[in-house]
């Protein structure tokens, strides 16, 4: 898993210096808190390295946390967050894309990932199918597809090694 966090916090930003590099590998390694409060943790800290490059505007915070708290949902949220921060879908997309250098389907992929990894993990008897519901998948082949693309491997495999 720690890798996995690094690796996905490497791609996503400029370049990592030592401390923060430790910082992602202490919340990957640590069992005290629970996979999706890690994941939040690794984007926070994306954002706040992003920062220092670039501020982000607050808007974008605002949008990023709305769609984080729905990302279950299978509705356009882009149309959602936008009406949230008052800002029309394009302009939220282009801003998003401008201080995270990420597209909002890539963040929302991510939302969707952590809170599906975080399910695999502590409710052992969802099925595969559940978990993809309540993540906001579809289907359970497009969760299956996002995992082994993302996270390098099937959810039945990642569930039976992060057990």
């Amino acid at each position: 898993m720690r890798a996995t966090m690094l690796n996905f916090a490497v791609r996503s930003g400029p370049e990592p210096t030592p401390r923060w590099t430790s910082a992602i590998c202490a919340l990957a390694a640590s069992d005290e808190i629970s996979l999706a409060d890690r994941w939040s943790a690794v984007i926070a800290l994306l954002l706040e390295r992003r920062a220092d490059a670039t501020p982000i505007d607050r808007r974008v915070t605002a949008a990023l946390q709305f769609v984080q708290d729905r990302c279950a949902e299978r509705t356009p949220l882009l149309n959602d967050a936008a009406a949230f921060v008052g800002l029309s879908r394009w302009h939220l997309e282009r801003l998003i894309h401008r201080q995270t250098h990420r597209c909002f389907r890539e963040h929302l992929r991510d939302f969707r990932l952590g809170r599906a990894a975080a399910l695999l993990r502590d409710e052992p008897a969802l099925s595969v199918k559940q978990v993809a519901g309540r993540c906001g998948y579809a289907t359970s082949g497009a969760l299956c597809r996002d995992f082994r693309r993302h996270l390098g491997a099937s959810p039945r495999r990642w569930r039976a090694t992060s057990a």
